[in-house]
């Protein structure tokens, strides 16, 4: 039997990303490319893009919202991918449809409040809530997070990155990939444009393990940017590019100074990162967990506290608090 999935949201990430691209860059093509799944509906306010919708991905059952998708059409599975402020609504109607697994777009709430409401919503229904964060279900992220894991670049000292677009909206998926990679994020301070409307915002970090780090914004306007950069005392791996480009450095005795060290390339094969087909690996890892096996490795937990540190550095940036926030609900 086939599970029936659909899509909530016929933009870009829905769908349109895709193009002649060859990677799984939007959901409606990560559902196409599963053989147990099929694409059975959609759902968009905006007719024109619906009908690009139905075209590109041959849906025939198309809707202009997820009340008229969840009363016509029986689903298993629902990606949401509206705007951030329609997500709690999405997700809300599809648990009380009976959807039985839910994918949604990161950030799965624009408060933290209203993501923890989800979260124990889908807990106490028997919902799988799943968040975008694609990064977790990449291959050479997952293989430097092992690395990391088993002590490979040592002591971690620091973690620093750029972002664009906003603490809330875009830079919560740096945060969401620093504890992934790193530890948990006890303080989080906004240091510098604390009162932007945009929120592009500065954040300096304290990490679980006693690492430092900091999180600078960029203009969007001028370029977009997704880095993070790890040192430790045995080396050093980033991710640039939007987390297309890895580099790994370990340390060696240099030739040109007795006494000291330096970084050098390292010799370890590593997998080629590919961001944009992780989505792919995702949204099977969760149809896997709707037919019973697998793991959640980018749950709805882990999004909600996300927004609580985010929320936490948004609020000591305005008072100059400094105090370490409390590990929450959701802290591992």
């Amino acid at each position: 039997m086939s599970v029936r999935a659909a899509v909530i949201g016929c933009g870009r990430i829905g769908g349109g990303y895709n193009g002649a691209m060859t990677q799984t860059a939007s959901h409606a093509s990560g559902y196409i490319r599963d053989p147990r799944v099929e694409l059975v509906a959609a759902c968009d306010p905006d007719e024109q893009a619906r009908a690009r919708f139905a075209q590109q991905w041959g849906v025939a059952r198309m809707f202009g919202d997820y009340e008229a998708l969840f009363t016509g059409t029986a689903v298993d599975i629902v990606s949401v991918c509206t705007w951030d402020e329609q997500h709690a609504g999405a997700v809300r109607a599809a648990v009380a449809a009976g959807i039985k697994a839910i994918v949604c777009e990161k950030p799965l709430a624009p408060t933290a409040a209203e993501a923890s409401d989800l979260v124990q919503l889908c807990r106490d229904s028997g919902v799988q809530l799943a968040v975008g964060y694609q990064r977790r279900w990449e291959p050479a992220h997952c293989a430097v997070r092992d690395f990391i894991a088993e002590g490979g670049l040592g002591e971690v000292l620091a973690v620093n990155g750029y972002y664009v677009g906003g603490l809330r909206h875009n830079g919560c998926a740096w945060i969401n990939l620093a504890r992934f990679l790193v530890s948990e994020i006890n303080t989080a301070t906004v240091v510098s444009g604390a009162n932007r409307k945009s929120e592009d915002v500065a954040v300096a970090l304290q990490f679980g393990n006693g690492a430092s780090g900091s999180l600078q914004a960029a203009n969007r306007e001028a370029y977009s940017i997704f880095e993070i950069d790890i040192l430790g005392t045995r080396g050093r791996a980033r991710f640039s590019d939007a987390g297309e480009r890895l580099e790994v450095w370990q340390v060696e005795e240099d030739p040109r100074y007795p006494g000291f060290k330096r970084l050098t390339p390292s010799l370890r094969k590593w997998p080629e990162p590919c961001v944009g087909d992780a989505l792919n690996k995702g949204l099977a890892g969760i149809v896997d967990l709707l037919l019973g096996s697998g793991e959640n490795v980018s749950s709805g937990a882990d999004a909600a506290r996300d927004m609580e540190i985010v929320e936490a550095a948004l609020a000591r940036g305005r008072t100059g608090e400094t105090e370490e926030m409390a590990g929450g609900v959701y802290g591992r």
